[in-house]
């Protein structure tokens, strides 16, 4: 008879367990499921950006020459290393290895289960069905992170560690294992502290059911489990103080310590994990009946007590700066154990009561079935819509970076605040604004006092950022500060005077204007003086009214949010009254906005904003050699902005030069091919100018766009008619060359 609750019948000997087949056919409907939430993560670049430089012969950094631990999962990025050696795609490795690992730790949490129930039965399959059915862990198995690898990890050992059918010798692999989760995850050491006291406490005599609990380690083997754990935890330490100069990773010092405050988010981070899988409480309830039936002396009361000291930490720390209850993932395994064998232990207790053998299965089916439908139901569609921003977030930064790459000088240093796929992509040096790659800025933060935000990461050093002028910097939302990083550079006269801001567009598709501070060509000599404000209105006013221009796009309530903004900002600050000018402009108020208009720009040669305002103005005016020059003005220093090559367009057309005309238009399309007004205007210049595969590519995408235009219908009839040819063209306009 097999050890467990209840006898396992006689099988024939070669057939696979019936349990053993549905816990593996359970992991793989795992890899559909986190297929189904296949992304990569922003912050999975950083990795990348490591192991790309440790392959290129640069060392473990992220900007050559600068040793900074930046990363917190050593084991997983030398990982990446290996395979991006061997020439394996990136991103994808990252991808496939964490579903593999995903897989590993759903066989090893069902291992587990069946050792403690004698066989691979309901047990294991319900263990399996509860990891393979959670979508968080589904989602960030495939993020590019180094989570699956450490749940992996922590699970086996945890069922090297507890399985109650494992002789000394095999669990001497539970350490070992455990050692591999510290070298991947900061928090590994935690797991084996907890695992350890449970090791070292010989929570149950030995003449004991030994099925319910490790035997009482002699001294001898507890010296053993501590040396496998700490013998290679020793070199890797010496080596990080020899090559970084420090035992603790950077990203330590980049956020901050324990706080009441972190404990309140702790506690509310653990309450939307509670709403997303307790199941108004039954799954707590299923953990605690594994407790209290199979008793304190439990391999049960063990997984519990990990679990519980696991969650306190991560309640500590204020739970994860990410979103789908990532940090809760690494005891997922060992929580979906408790809630299988509380269903197996209830439904037995029911099938005795009742005297109906099929009660057990029965309970536990329906439990463990209703437990995944409705973590389904309830997460779903949430969990798709959280992935498919970062998919898009990642894809924006992608091009974004790359754009970096090809217009800006090699060499050049940019400071950003979300540093992942801009930095892997540019393959720029880098200055994180939020100091996670940064030593300067994590080690020696200059808060402005009073200033906060939402952000979990918030050291950060404005002063280090404007002494060490970087070519340009970038913010999270484009022109609006968002995190108190980039609203603290605004406090330092040298920001406003020696960056201005330049419009761009990754890839002519992108609808909205992409914005970076740039870096003046006639920027004074660095000086850290901060401005004279009273408070922080100036700012949260002004980040106001750039949010509600983008996003509401209501001019008039922008210009109030402006007006107040500059009414209290130090004198320094220009842009205030330069959006104010601008949204009045906008809002048809002219006659205020006009003076306005011509002050900013008379006392600053790089106000984009108001420049394109007054030549607008010139063209309507019919004064078009003004409205050149303004326009010849902006393209002096941004040449990559849209505008001002339609402008000099429209100036042409006017003047009856459509060659030239033409030729502008083509230059703004280079940078923002989806405005139909230009595509409608471009096709018929070039079908002025007999280019008729470019008028008919440029009213194709304009009808592509907006379906119900007629211009564009009416157009394509004009071009094919004028060249008597049919055919459509889907001919792109030749692409812009990079600026340097």
């Amino acid at each position: 008879m097999r050890r467990g609750g209840s006898k396992a019948r006689a099988r024939p000997r070669g057939r696979p367990e019936i349990g053993l087949v549905v816990v593996v056919l359970l992991a793989g409907g795992f890899v559909a499921h986190a297929l189904a939430f296949q992304f990569t993560q922003d912050d999975a670049y950083i990795s990348l950006r490591y192991a790309q430089n440790l392959v290129a012969g640069n060392g473990l950094v992220f900007n050559g020459g600068e040793r900074v631990e930046g990363y917190s999962n050593f084991s997983w990025t030398l990982l990446l290393a290996l395979f991006l050696k061997l020439g394996a795609p990136a991103v994808e490795t990252s991808r496939w290895l964490g579903i593999l690992f995903g897989v590993g730790a759903i066989l090893a949490a069902a291992r587990l289960a069946a050792s403690l129930e004698g066989r691979w039965g309901l047990a294991a399959a319900a263990t399996a069905a509860l990891i393979a059915g959670n979508s968080a862990f589904a989602l960030w198995s495939t993020g590019g992170l180094e989570t699956a690898l450490f749940v992996f990890l922590v699970t086996w050992g945890l069922e090297r560690g507890l399985a109650p059918d494992l002789n000394e010798r095999q669990r001497a692999a539970a350490p070992l294992l455990l050692c591999l989760a510290a070298l991947t995850r900061p928090d590994g050491p935690l797991i084996f502290a907890l695992w350890f006291i449970l090791r070292g406490a010989a929570v149950v005599a030995p003449e004991e059911d030994t099925r319910r609990a490790p035997m009482r380690a002699p001294a001898r083997r507890l010296l053993r489990d501590v040396a496998l754990f700490a013998g290679p935890l020793i070199p890797y330490a010496l080596w990080k103080l020899a090559y970084y100069g420090d035992l603790l990773p950077n990203t330590y010092y980049a956020k901050a310590g324990l706080s009441l405050a972190y404990v309140g988010r702790g506690l509310e981070y653990a309450g939307e994990y509670f709403h997303a899988y307790g199941m108004w409480g039954v799954t707590p309830v299923l953990a605690g009946a594994a407790f209290a039936i199979r008793g304190r002396r439990s391999v049960e009361a063990q997984l519990l007590f990990v679990w519980l000291g696991y969650a306190a930490y991560v309640v500590a720390i204020g739970g994860d700066v990410l979103y789908v209850h990532r940090f809760w993932l690494p005891t997922l395994p060992i929580g979906a154990v408790l809630v299988a064998r509380g269903a197996t232990a209830i439904g037995e207790r029911l099938a005795n009561l009742t005297r109906v053998r099929a009660a057990r299965p029965a309970f536990t089916i329906v439990v463990t079935g209703s437990v995944i439908g409705m973590g389904l139901a309830s997460n779903w569609g949430g969990i798709q819509e959280r992935r498919q921003n970062e998919t898009n977030f990642v894809r924006n930064m992608r091009t974004t970076g790359e754009w970096l790459r090809e217009h800006l000088p090699p060499g050049s240093t940019i400071a950003i605040t979300t540093i992942g796929a801009i930095s892997y992509y540019s393959g720029l040096r880098v200055i994180d604004m939020l100091g996670l790659t940064d030593r300067e800025i994590a080690r020696d933060p200059r808060p402005v006092d009073g200033l906060s935000d939402n952000w979990r990461e918030v050291k950060y050093n404005a002063e280090s950022i404007i002494r060490r002028r970087p070519d340009a910097i970038l913010f999270s939302t484009g022109i609006r500060p968002s995190s108190a990083a980039e609203k603290a550079l605004y406090f330092y006269e040298n920001f406003h005077e020696a960056y201005y801001h330049y419009y761009f567009r990754a890839t002519p598709a992108r609808v909205n204007v992409q914005v970076a501070f740039r870096l003046r060509d006639d920027a004074p000599p660095v000086h850290l003086d901060r401005v004279e404000a009273e408070g922080f209105e100036f700012v949260e006013r002004y980040a106001q009214g750039i949010r509600v221009l983008s996003l509401e796009r209501d001019s008039g309530r922008a210009a109030e949010l402006f007006r107040r903004s500059h009414e209290v900002a130090p004198a320094g600050f220009r842009w205030a009254k330069e959006f104010w000018a601008a949204s009045l402009y906008d809002d048809g108020k002219r006659d205020a906005a006009l003076p306005m208009l011509r002050e900013v720009v008379d006392s600053d040669s790089y106000s984009i904003t108001a420049v394109e305002r007054l030549a607008h103005h010139a063209v309507v005016e019919g004064d078009l050699e003004s409205a050149r020059a303004l326009y010849e003005r902006i393209l002096a220093i941004d040449p990559d902005h849209d505008i001002p090559w339609r402008g000099l367009s429209e100036i042409s057309r006017q003047q009856e030069d459509y060659e030239a005309a033409f030729q502008y238009l083509l230059d703004g399309l280079r940078r923002w091919d989806t405005n139909v007004n230009s595509l409608l205007a471009f096709g018929q210049l070039a079908t002025r100018v007999r280019r008729y595969d470019l008028a008919e590519w440029a009213f194709l995408r304009a009808r592509r766009i907006q379906p119900d235009s007629e211009l564009a219908q009416l157009g394509l009839a004009l071009v094919r008619e004028s060249r008597n040819s049919p055919a459509e063209s889907e001919s792109a306009p030749p692409k812009a060359g990079s600026r340097r």
